[in-house]
């Protein structure tokens, strides 16, 4: 599979819950995920987990609003990550250069708050 992708995302938040688009995904303990948390604090991460180390590369504040939408781009080592995008064009709400993980599949996830916290449920739903 190729490594270099477009994805998006809209997705519908319930309190306490928290949406993440998984990419390069490999297996449970090596990924890349641009992750929207909902309450309480209410942010947009790009995290990154490696041989079962979590990693948090790029994060901001969000304000989810229901439909929110989420956007990743990978090229080589670049990873952007865009929230609410939609006819916002512009510079990506996150960026990073990481290399570790260079191909892998794409999938999306709805966790609940602790669970998103910890890692990825075993089998994410594919796209």
């Amino acid at each position: 599979m190729d490594g270099d992708f477009i994805a998006e995302v809209q997705v519908k938040l319930n309190s306490g819950k928290d949406a993440a688009i998984y990419f390069r995904y490999l297996d449970p303990d090596n990924w890349y995920r641009a992750r929207l948390q909902g309450t309480p604090s209410g942010a947009v991460l790009l995290e990154k987990m490696l041989k079962g180390k979590l990693t948090t590369l790029d994060s901001a504040a969000a304000f989810p609003s229901d439909p929110d939408v989420l956007r990743v781009k990978c090229v080589g080592s670049t990873l952007e990550a865009w929230y609410n995008p939609a006819g916002t064009p512009g510079s990506p709400t996150l960026s990073a250069s990481d290399g570790d993980i260079g191909w892998g599949g794409v999938r999306v996830a709805r966790l609940s708050e602790t669970r998103a916290r910890h890692g990825v449920p075993r089998y994410p739903s594919a796209l």
